[in-house]
């Protein structure tokens, strides 16, 4: 379901601004959280070695549980480890 729903529909939808295709997720029932939530995945900010999302979803069996997630990633040379035809 979370494939269907999420590359084939969502991602490949032609009526979808790209930019939301992009960069938004949809969380549907599969196996990663026991087909037990749905929910929404935005990248509010994305380059090459930063990344923050934020995520919402909800469960959908016994009590209305709900959560949300900042999520910040991304890559650094501090320590110089990178070499210079790679930065």
């Amino acid at each position: 379901m979370h494939h269907a729903g999420n590359e084939l529909f969502w991602k490949s939808n032609k009526h979808i601004p790209q930019w939301a295709a992009e960069h938004i997720d949809l969380i549907l029932p599969n196996s990663a959280n026991d087909f037990s939530r749905v929910g929404i995945s935005v990248d509010m900010y994305q380059r090459k070695d930063l990344r923050v999302t934020v995520t919402g979803s909800c469960g959908i069996f016994g009590g209305f549980e709900c959560s949300g997630t900042v999520s910040i990633s991304g890559t650094h040379d501090l320590l110089g480890s990178k070499s210079k035809g790679r930065r």
